[in-house]
């Protein structure tokens, strides 16, 4: 898949585009599509030991990250039960080494899709334990499922959802999956939310 035109916007935001996957309509980052080759090849010589730190998250104090639920089929009706119900499980953060997978995962998360700019690209806010330090700006850091019994190709192919995550927000000792929702600045939220987008022109194959 050829992915130079749609890599950013003028603003320099990663851009993200659906792409053909054998079968699949998957919806990748710029920087996933290297990544994709890197770990077919993983699977291709039978390495189902791929480390993946499932544990490191669960000592992190919470944050509330913004960005954006993105989704290549369906409505968000039709998703939106799906990504609730993943609540505390892992999910997949690709945007380091190749070699040092992390796992982050959300207790809750809330939805504004009155605020959506495209019917598959929704504005969140979830309260999520995560290791990855979002040291890059100009980037959107990408989550996702991760199901255990497959390969890390395999769980970027069958993804349902992602969440394009721009901006990550410390918040006190005393916020829980209860009250948590009072701590979301909605300014805050938009403006992330705005940042990270899914390409809509075409796609050149290489």
């Amino acid at each position: 898949m050829g992915h130079k035109e749609c890599m950013y916007h003028d603003n320099d935001a990663l851009l993200y585009a659906v792409a053909k996957l054998g079968e699949h309509d998957v919806i990748l980052s710029a920087r996933e599509t290297e990544m994709y080759d890197e770990y077919l090849g993983y699977a291709k010589n039978g390495d189902k030991e791929l480390s993946i730190d499932v544990d490191s998250a669960e000592n992190e104090p919470y944050s509330i990250v913004y960005g954006g639920l993105m989704f290549a089929d369906g409505t968000f009706d039709d998703i939106k039960d799906t990504v609730e119900s993943l609540k505390g499980n892992a999910l997949l953060d690709l945007d380091r080494d190749k070699d040092e997978l992390a796992a982050s995962c959300y207790d809750n998360i809330a939805f504004f899709p009155e605020h959506k700019r495209a019917d598959n690209c929704i504005p969140f806010a979830a309260l999520m334990h995560t290791t990855h330090p979002f040291d890059n700006e100009d980037v959107s850091v990408t989550m996702f499922p991760c199901y255990g019994n497959l390969y890390v190709w395999e769980c970027m192919v069958n993804r349902k959802f992602l969440l394009a995550c721009r901006k990550k927000v410390a918040v006190g000792e005393n916020v829980t999956p209860k009250n948590w929702k009072d701590q979301i600045n909605k300014n805050e939220l938009i403006v992330a939310y705005n940042i990270s987008g899914i390409y809509t022109g075409q796609v050149e194959d290489n």
